[in-house]
């Protein structure tokens, strides 16, 4: 009858163990870190330099700053997650591992696929471009880093074993020259609806980043009319399960950020 007892005992303290560590692996928030330009050091415009010669740019880093912190990301078995795993996960259909990223680019460069695809294509990993799809070109065009050329059909096209693509507006990323508000809080809700359904022709997912950051409850509603399911800010912070689906959190990556910053944000200590 002992030996019976402490069977059962060793047998629940393994499941138990075996609970616990499970649990532990599971991550109780999603982290989305939101880049722009992936350049070259030394091909980076002077203009977008200070007087040393750093990036001053909070919308460039370079691709030797961008290769470093993908390596830390697979170095700490980061997990990068799609656009619907965000889905899910927000919604308690899925649980993700710990410390799990999303890895955004705004506006659909060139320079995304030139740079930033090889290294992401190397380590295995997801990440998710947000395109203002006026832009796309139609043909390709020889790099050219000054000119922050746009993505076009074919290197999306060729592209999407790494990327996702998702909407950022298709000619609506502008401000008013009188106001500075950004076209999405002007616009009718009509116009509004026309030019989001015309940038989801060109997405893979019905997911949106804001132009600016810049939002407001009626822009939200207009949103889900017109098809969109998830709406990124520039907010920062987290991503947790039943976190409002139009306005999910984004950290901004700078070229200046530190180790210890970049770990800081992903949660990695």
């Amino acid at each position: 009858m002992k030996k019976k007892i402490c069977i059962i005992t060793i047998i629940i303290f393994v499941l138990l163990s075996v609970l616990w560590g499970y649990e532990n692996l599971k991550s109780p928030y999603i982290t989305v870190l939101m880049y722009h330009n992936i350049i070259n050091k030394n091909d980076v415009p002077k203009k977008y330099l200070d007087e040393n010669g750093n990036i001053r740019d909070k919308f460039i880093v370079s691709t030797e700053k961008f290769e470093h912190q993908m390596n830390i990301l697979k170095e700490n078995n980061i997990n990068t997650l799609t656009l619907d795993d965000v889905l899910l996960f927000i919604e308690g259909k899925k649980e993700v591992p710990k410390n799990s990223v999303l890895i955004t680019f705004d506006d659909g460069r060139k320079n995304n696929y030139v740079n930033a695809y090889p290294i992401l294509k190397s380590q295995n990993m997801n990440a998710v471009i947000f395109l203002i799809t006026s832009k796309i070109s139609d043909k390709n065009e020889n790099y050219k880093p000054s000119k922050m050329q746009y993505l076009s059909k074919d290197e999306i096209l060729q592209s999407k074993n790494v990327f996702e693509f998702a909407s950022h507006t298709h000619n609506m990323h502008k401000r008013d020259k009188t106001t500075n508000e950004p076209f999405l809080k002007l616009k009718s809700e009509k116009e509004i609806i026309y030019d989001i359904q015309e940038s989801l022709k060109h997405a893979d997912k019905p997911y949106f980043a804001y132009p600016y950051g810049s939002y407001n409850k009626k822009v939200c509603n207009i949103l889900a009319k017109a098809g969109i399911i998830a709406a990124f800010s520039t907010h920062k912070g987290k991503i947790r399960q039943g976190s409002n689906l139009y306005e999910l959190k984004r950290n901004t990556i700078e070229e200046n950020y530190s180790d210890e910053k970049f770990k800081k944000i992903i949660g990695i200590k």
